[in-house]
């Protein structure tokens, strides 16, 4: 991760994360086929390394509407502090290497996942402004909260983690939910909605 972060996945050579694993290139290459192998088990290593499992349980159970954005803010601005160099850089090889592509999507098809979810519990709880479903909910979602935001506001407007959480989690609010629905509580989904969502 250090390395394809600092040096870029095409500038990385399996000789190189051999001489700083210290083993062999035979190694890298006997347990995971290639470097593109790799890339795809780290993607695991990197969600485990950043915390992300454990705040995707919390924006599950998050109970008002609040919580849940504020915490889906938390994730992607913790993702950015943690790892964000090494996420920037396999969406980068990702636009270029198709093997690449597909460990990268399946990261973020588990955040779409996510984002469905926070959508529905917006739209079930009746808290999504009245010209918003929960599927454009979820597109702005995808848009609003994402590594290359948190990137901008860090890079271009020298913001710290603290200021972003709030800010964005302020203006997500106000770009989904109705004024004054932020602190009810929020609907829980069944069954036949997880259905509806092809989730079940």
């Amino acid at each position: 991760m250090i390395l394809f972060s600092e040096k870029g996945f095409s500038s990385t050579t399996i000789r190189a994360i051999a001489q700083s694993a210290e083993v062999t290139p035979q190694t890298i290459y006997g347990i995971f086929g290639s470097k593109n192998g790799l890339v795809g088990e780290l993607v695991g290593f990197a969600n485990e390394k950043s915390g992300t499992n454990e705040l995707s349980k919390k924006i599950q159970a998050a109970t008002t509407a609040f919580e849940m954005i504020q915490l889906s803010v938390n994730l992607v601005c913790v993702l950015h502090e943690r790892i964000g160099r090494f996420v920037l850089e396999m969406s980068h090889a990702a636009e270029f290497d198709e093997s690449i592509r597909g460990a990268i999507n399946s990261g973020r098809s588990n955040q779409m996942t996510i984002r469905k979810l926070r959508s529905a519990r917006l739209e079930k709880s009746g808290f999504l402004l009245d010209d918003l479903d929960a599927e454009t909910a979820n597109g702005l979602l995808a848009v609003a909260v994402t590594p290359e935001v948190i990137q901008s506001f860090v890079a271009n407007e020298g913001w710290d983690y603290q200021k972003i959480e709030d800010e964005l989690t302020k203006a997500v609010l106000r770009m989904l939910c109705k004024p004054g629905t932020e602190h009810l509580p929020l609907a829980q989904l069944n069954q036949e909605d997880f259905s509806r969502l092809n989730l079940a």
